[in-house]
């Protein structure tokens, strides 16, 4: 699929009337998989995953026809800044493409296994790759109804997902292994040491990373407690001189009123 030729080019990658367009940097090319990669990336970082499939003509607005032209723009600004010079109209065009046929894996084969395809196959499902999932994939998704996968809709390219999912998928997985007629005994034995030992690799990534974010805690509870230390020390000290400088007031005054009183004395001494 990523070795396909571009579908169209718009009449923009044209050169037309405008002497600005007669040396076009558009090229025809083919789309390799680290196009592929870079263009789902850019589109899942710049904006709407969706492309123009499936929006309804009569309702698009034309502030939505723009933010759609620009996004596109922003896409293909993206490749060519990484050296890929396609269109704003090929980028949309091949997502578009991409999208349709994510749509039609995951109508067969579940959103589970679909997304899974993708990881382990870089950017896409052809027929050959299909054919090399195995059994387990196929158990995952046996309690599936085609109606539920289409009400679904599309692939999604989002990373996040619960640990209820994760656990559903360890139990498929385990059900697929232990139902599996073919695999000997010690070889499911080996499947689950095999599986184990992933799992325990997993929790010391995870107790490494939560280590680091003690660690960082640590360090800005430090930084912070020294800064409340530091901000404490100010405070006294400007408590400090605000009280030095009320003892000069009422020096000020004691000296006024004793210059005062030696002035009455004075003028009673005159009179």
């Amino acid at each position: 699929m990523s070795d396909e030729d571009e579908p169209n080019f718009q009449a923009e990658e044209s050169s037309g009337g405008d002497p600005k367009r007669k040396i076009s940097p558009w090229q025809r090319m083919k789309w390799t998989d680290t196009m592929v990669r870079l263009l789902i990336m850019a589109v899942y970082y710049i904006g709407d995953e969706a492309g123009s499939e499936g929006t309804d003509p009569n309702k698009k607005k034309s502030s939505g026809l723009l933010q759609k032209k620009g996004k596109w723009k922003s896409v293909s600004r993206a490749m060519m800044e990484k050296g890929f010079y396609v269109s704003p109209q090929q980028c949309e065009d091949k997502f578009n493409d991409l999208n349709k046929r994510y749509k039609r894996v995951n109508d067969i084969l579940g959103k589970g296994t679909a997304c899974r395809v993708v990881e382990n196959q870089g950017e896409g499902c052809s027929k050959g790759q299909i054919g090399h999932i195995n059994d387990q994939d196929e158990e995952e998704n046996d309690g599936k109804s085609s109606r539920k996968r289409a009400r679904k809709g599309g692939f999604s390219f989002s990373r996040s997902s619960s640990s209820t999912q994760l656990v559903n998928q360890m139990n498929n997985e385990i059900s697929g292994v232990f139902q599996d007629g073919g695999k000997s005994p010690w070889e499911k034995k080996q499947w689950i040491r095999n599986r184990i030992m992933q799992l325990e690799e997993q929790k010391i990534g995870y107790e490494s990373q939560a280590f680091q974010l003690e660690k960082q805690r640590l360090k800005w509870a430090r930084y912070s407690s020294k800064k409340e230390r530091e901000m404490e020390r100010a405070k006294l000290e400007n408590e400090r001189r605000r009280l030095e400088n009320e003892r000069m007031v009422l020096l000020i005054r004691k000296k006024e009123i004793e210059l005062m009183h030696i002035q009455q004395q004075q003028q009673h001494s005159s009179t």
